[in-house]
């Protein structure tokens, strides 16, 4: 099984992703370069982020899976921004479609980031105690609680200048904080380690419907 991967974040997919695999995918290995592909491998790239992403990394990815013609899957993981799922996934096969590249049997799949991978970070309830509800923290937690609701549905507030996805990156940045760990894109500390994974899928699996988007990677590089 040959994996293709396209993120579209410039840091933090690029070090989340390879980190998660290798606990739930130990047998796919990843390689650096297309010149390594073998058997059981993964290539992942960034998109440099959106509109970037699809209007040249896309169809830059599909040349290089019709000149290889060993991957399986190519996949395409990008954030929601709260935007409609099916009409977002329509926009991007189709567009993968207009380029008319054969990338014969290989499949597509489409991994949102509903609406960013903070948003899923933020689904780590063993990282918020009721006591240790202080100083920035606390204004986060009360504008929506993320420890018993989804954090896939929480919106910004009214006077946050700055989009969701900023929203949630400072929420959790606080969050984390509290813990004594120091999130940042470029080097999400705590996020990559198993212990922390371990915790999303548990909440994934909990039964209350939370994490959908995180869910649908996990069974993906779960069946790997």
């Amino acid at each position: 099984m040959n994996i293709y991967i396209l993120v579209e974040g410039k840091q933090t997919e690029r070090k989340v992703y390879p980190a998660w695999l290798e606990h739930l995918a130990p047998s796919i290995r990843r390689i650096e370069s297309l010149s390594q592909l073998k058997d059981n491998n993964y290539y992942l790239i960034s998109g440099q982020g959106y509109p970037h992403m699809l209007d040249n990394m896309l169809k830059n990815s599909l040349l290089d899976i019709n000149q290889y013609k060993k991957f399986d899957a190519f996949w395409v993981v990008l954030d929601s921004d709260f935007c409609d799922l099916e009409e977002r996934k329509k926009f991007i096969l189709d567009r993968i479609k207009e380029t008319s590249i054969d990338i014969g049997a290989c499949s597509v799949e489409i991994i949102f980031q509903n609406p960013c991978i903070e948003t899923w970070a933020l689904g780590n309830k063993s990282m918020i105690s009721h006591n240790q509800l202080h100083a920035e923290f606390s204004d986060y937690f009360y504008h929506f609680n993320v420890k018993d609701n989804d954090p896939e549905l929480m919106r910004k507030p009214d006077d946050f200048s700055f989009s969701d996805s900023a929203y949630h990156g400072d929420y959790l940045k606080a969050m984390l904080s509290v813990r004594g760990i120091r999130y940042t894109k470029k080097n999400p500390q705590g996020v990559i380690e198993k212990y922390y994974l371990d915790e999303l899928i548990e909440r994934a699996q909990d039964g209350n419907g939370h994490l959908k988007s995180f869910f649908h990677f996990y069974q993906l590089a779960s069946s790997l």
